[in-house]
C-alpha cells in the first residue's frame, strides 16, 4: 500500500495547518459533538444511550454524500487544496441535523474527514475519538465483509493535483485495506486532535463495555449529557448487535 508511481501519490494525512485553514467561521454556540472512529467501535450503542437525551443522536445521516467526492476532499486537504464547492456540498446534506431542536451528536465515521470543517463551522463543538482494541476492529471488519471495497471507510486514494485535478484507487484488497483504513484513521484523528486542544478527547470503547465508571464518566461529561452515570454504567453491561440491533 506504499508503493508510489509515477505523476500520483499516496495520499497523507493533512498537516495540522490544513485542518484549521478554513474561511467558514461559524456564530453557532451550541455544543455539538462528532464523533470520529473507524467503525466497529460501538457507535451504535452509543446510538441508543444518548436517545432521549439532552443530545440528539444520529448514526445514520438523512443525506449521504457519495464516496468518491469524500475522497475527493480528502485528497484536497492533505495538499492544502480543499474546494469551496465541496464545502459547500458536505455543508449543505449536513445542515439539516445540526439545525435540531437539541445539540446533536453525530456518529457517523464516514464522516469522520469532514471534522476540520464542522470545527470552523461550530466553534464551540467537541470531538471524540472513539478507539477499540486494534484486532477486535480488524476482525470485525474481515469477518463481517465491512471493508466492502472502502465504500464507507478512509481509503489509500491515488491523487495528482494540478490543471487538471485526478484521483483514482490503487487495487486494495479486504486485508490491507482495512489496515490502511485503521492507520490512517488513527494518524487523521491524532493531527486533528492536536489542533483541537481541550475540544477533543480520546474515549475507549473497550472500557466503556468493560462498564469502566471512569471512562463511562468522561464520555457523559465531555458531551455534556444529561445522562445519570448509573444508567450509562448499566447500558454498557450489554453490546448491541449494530446489524440487528439486538443486545447480544
Amino acid at each position: 500500500v506504499n508503493e508510489v508511481t509515477k505523476g500520483t501519490h499516496l495520499i497523507g494525512v493533512p498537516e495540522e495547518a490544513a485542518m484549521i485553514n478554513f474561511d467558514y467561521q461559524g456564530t453557532e454556540s451550541r455544543q455539538h459533538v462528532m464523533v470520529l472512529s473507524t467503525g466497529r467501535c460501538g457507535t451504535v450503542s452509543l446510538y441508543h444511550l444518548f436517545k432521549e437525551s439532552n443530545l440528539e443522536p444520529y448514526h445514520t445521516y438523512w443525506f449521504t454524500q457519495h464516496s468518491d467526492r469524500r475522497w475527493e476532499f480528502m485528497c484536497r486537504l492533505a495538499t492544502g487544496n480543499h474546494s469551496a464547492s465541496l464545502i459547500e456540498e458536505w455543508m449543505n446534506i449536513r445542515r439539516a441535523e445540526w439545525m435540531g431542536e437539541k445539540p446533536m451528536i453525530g456518529l457517523n465515521h464516514s464522516d469522520t474527514v469532514y471534522a476540520p470543517i464542522f470545527a470552523a463551522v461550530h466553534p464551540n463543538a467537541r470531538f471524540i475519538y472513539l478507539r477499540r482494541n486494534r484486532e477486535d476492529v480488524f476482525n470485525s471488519f474481515v469477518k463481517k465483509d465491512q471493508w466492502a471495497g472502502g465504500i464507507n471507510h478512509f481509503y489509500p486514494v491515488m491523487y495528482d493535483i494540478g490543471e487538471k485535478y485526478s484521483f483514482s484507487l490503487p487495487m486494495v484488497d479486504d486485508v490491507a485495506g482495512t489496515n490502511w483504513h485503521l492507520d490512517y484513521t488513527e494518524a487523521f484523528c491524532r493531527t486533528f486532535g492536536n489542533v483541537m486542544g481541550d475540544r477533543f478527547c480520546e474515549i475507549s470503547a473497550d472500557k466503556l463495555f468493560a462498564q469502566d465508571t471512569s471512562e463511562i464518566s468522561k464520555l457523559l461529561e465531555f458531551t455534556g449529557s444529561d445522562i445519570p452515570l448509573s444508567y450509562a454504567v448499566e447500558h454498557f453491561k450489554n453490546k448491541i448487535n449494530e446489524k440487528a440491533h439486538k443486545l447480544c
